[in-house]
């Protein structure tokens, strides 16, 4: 009788301990899935194989933290303004671009311009909005968000480096 229950105890406490390995495993991939300096977007996620349930686990595991309704990121990630660009653009598929000084700035000229970024000039289709979590979030800039039908979605864009910043 003893033999009997020790091997269901036995094949219990695998099943268990390979569920934590599979979801370790998960959320280190997850880690290194985007650049450093990114946002997880929760439609995203879900996208990739990630419910709501584990990425509420993951958040309170001190993996991940929230930065607004449907966004998170990397505990003691540094994300300045360019991630969640990155982010918006390459999860959520939006055409939002960086323009104005803000990218003569970001391309190294910012010698012609005052010093510092103080406000980020986007530009995007205008039929596209912005996500609540990026409006309302505070990245350290004034957002200037103007969408217009004015040039072709993908007209003139640059895309940003693999390694946003760290």
């Amino acid at each position: 009788m003893f033999f009997k229950y020790h091997i269901v105890f036995l094949y219990i406490f695998r099943v268990f301990d390979t569920v934590s390995i599979k979801n370790s495993s998960k959320i280190n991939l997850l880690l290194h899935s985007q650049p450093y300096g990114t946002i997880f977007t929760s439609v995203w996620l879900i996208r990739h194989g990630y419910s709501y349930a584990l990425q509420q686990r993951y958040r309170e595991n001190g993996w991940l933290e929230s930065v607004g309704n449907g966004a998170v990121k990397r505990i003691g990630d540094q994300v300045s303004v360019e991630g969640p660009v990155y982010t918006l653009q390459n999860q959520l598929g939006l055409s939002v671009h960086i323009g104005g000084k803000s990218a003569i700035a970001l391309l190294g000229r910012s010698h012609y311009l005052q010093m510092g970024i103080s406000e980020l000039i986007l530009f995007g289709m205008q039929d596209e909005k912005l996500p609540k979590w990026f409006s309302e979030f505070d990245w350290g800039v004034k957002i200037d968000y103007r969408a217009s039908g004015f040039l072709p979605r993908d007209m003139g864009m640059e895309i940003f480096p693999k390694e946003i910043s760290r």
